[in-house]
């Protein structure tokens, strides 16, 4: 997965700067590499949801 991030505020003290941070330094925080889901775009059973949301049964 590919992540795009516009990083239009130059200032790296500022709130959008720490977001930015936490962003590259986390990228895999909510996502799921793509054999972590089935046909139907869900995560396939047994697969725990990282964002502690669970939508499959």
């Amino acid at each position: 997965m590919q992540v795009l991030i516009v990083y239009a505020y130059p200032e790296p003290k500022s709130f959008n700067g720490a977001m930015k941070d936490l962003a590259v330094e986390t990228p895999y925080l909510f996502f799921h590499p793509a054999e972590d889901y089935g046909p139907d775009e869900r995560l396939k059973p047994g697969v725990q949801a990282r964002s502690g949301v669970q939508g499959n049964v």
